[in-house]
């Protein structure tokens, strides 16, 4: 009985520790762990090259002995493939596939058109079409399997070819949108200030009537003088003088800066692939240079990888660059303090940071550095500026709007000054002549001598 209790023991141990590494590895590596990533759409221009991207991720290490993949082609009105999948009972054509090596096969569609682009060491089986025709439209399929992964990857891409590019978006709407707003917006702040306007010259007309009223009152009562009295305006408050304790000097600062590299304002492009690009990088020294030592590095996954290198002995002297990459071209110039490059024929592997570094012992041995981001795309997204153009013009309008405002606020108000003058002259006029008829004081009547006894 003990034997048999000590070989349950060992029995159950074991199969304790078996469930333990099948658990290890099922957290290490999930079932579902294939997955292929591919652009669901891709637009192409009749003529082009054109890369057609897919990429897989597996908790697996890619064994070169083992790996299999095909790309296969559908046509779009078609539901038969021309191209080979990976069942076995039945046979097709293949364009692209792998078996220990890659291997383009020559398809009647496609000739020698298609390349591959890809890099296996980093799971990358993008293709490459040359001179895209209009047969070539139709579903592109992707087939990987990585063993020991037992999920097999599929990514299915729909290729478009165009024979033009797209018309750009037509903006008359959203012009139109935004000055229709920007009309009615004026037409309702405009019709605001005049009625504004007109009821405050009515206010200031009862005003100027009651006070008037009020004075002839008073003149009345008083019985009134040989002369009106002329009122003099006050004298205008001079202009105040500037005291010279008031006045203040600024004196500038001036301060020593060090040795500095620039990438521009914007740190980061996207370009689409297949293109060249431009890296920009500058320097700037408050006490030149002397031998500048610079260089382009491009971040690798982690490692740095140096494109070019040089030393400018001096300021004005252009220097003698050494090239480690092939598809870069050093375009600075030395006299404009520019050291930047231009990278030609862009492919996505290029994506990721580019490293200025410059370092000038005239300084004390100090560098500085500089990151420049750039992303690569298989095209340039359109973007939908309906929105900005809307808001630019109703901004547009309203600031017309005040403009228009302030000048008719300012004919109006001329307007509105010429009559209460003409009022006013017309007020005075007709006062003289009520006394002159009223025979009061200080008019025309009493100006003649009083008849002798």
């Amino acid at each position: 009985m003990p034997i048999l209790s000590h070989f349950g023991k060992t029995q159950w141990a074991s199969a304790l520790k078996l469930s333990c590494v099948a658990l290890m590895i099922f957290l290490a590596c999930p079932v579902n762990s294939m997955d292929v990533l591919v652009p669901p759409q891709i637009n192409a221009l009749n003529g082009t090259d054109v890369r057609i991207p897919c990429a897989f991720t597996s908790c697996y290490k890619l064994d070169p002995s083992k790996f299999a993949m095909n790309w296969t082609y559908q046509e779009t009105s078609n539901s038969t493939e021309e191209m080979s999948t990976f069942l076995q009972n039945v046979f097709f054509s293949k364009f692209m596939t792998y078996k220990n090596k890659i291997t383009p096969l020559k398809s009647s569609r496609f000739g020698d058109r298609v390349i591959f682009s890809g890099n296996l060491d980093k799971n990358d089986l993008t293709i490459t079409i040359l001179d895209v025709q209009l047969t070539d439209e139709g579903i592109y399929k992707c087939y990987v399997r990585n063993p020991p992964d037992r999920i097999q990857g599929l990514g299915t891409i729909q290729f478009i070819v165009l024979t033009e590019l797209p018309p750009p978006r037509d903006s008359t709407i959203a012009v139109a949108i935004g000055a229709s707003v920007g009309g009615i917006l004026a037409l309702l702040i405009l019709s605001m200030v005049v009625v504004k306007c007109i009821r405050r010259h009515k206010n200031q007309e009862l005003i100027s009537d009651e006070q008037k009223m009020e004075e002839e009152g008073k003149a009345d009562g008083e019985g009134g003088t040989e002369e009106a009295t002329k009122h003099t305006p006050p004298p205008s408050t001079p202009p105040l003088a500037t005291h010279p304790s008031m006045r203040h000097l600024f004196r500038g600062v001036w301060y020593a800066q060090a040795l500095e590299v620039n990438t521009g304002k914007v740190h980061f492009v996207e370009v689409m692939n297949g293109s060249s690009v431009l890296l920009p990088c500058t320097y700037t020294s408050c006490i030149g240079i002397k031998n500048l030592y610079f260089n382009w590095q491009f971040k690798d996954n982690g490692t740095l990888v140096k494109l070019c290198e040089a030393i400018i002995p001096a300021e004005g002297v252009e220097p003698n660059v050494k090239i480690y990459h092939e598809r870069v071209e050093f375009v600075g110039s030395s006299k404009q303090n520019n050291i930047s490059i231009l990278l030609h024929n862009v492919t996505f592997e290029d994506q990721g940071e580019y490293i200025c570094f410059a370092r000038n012992p005239k300084e004390k041995e100090r560098n500085h550095s500089a990151i420049f981001t750039l992303y690569v795309v298989d095209e340039l997204k359109e973007v939908d500026n309906t929105l900005t153009i809307i808001i630019v013009s109703v901004l547009g309008g309203v600031i017309g709007l005040i403009i228009l405002i302030m000048v008719v606020k300012a004919v109006v108000l001329a307007v509105l000054n010429k009559v209460q003058e003409k009022n006013k002259e017309c007020l005075v006029s007709s006062s003289g002549n009520d006394n002159t008829e009223n025979g009061l004081p200080g008019s025309k009547a009493d100006s003649k001598p009083t008849p002798k006894a």
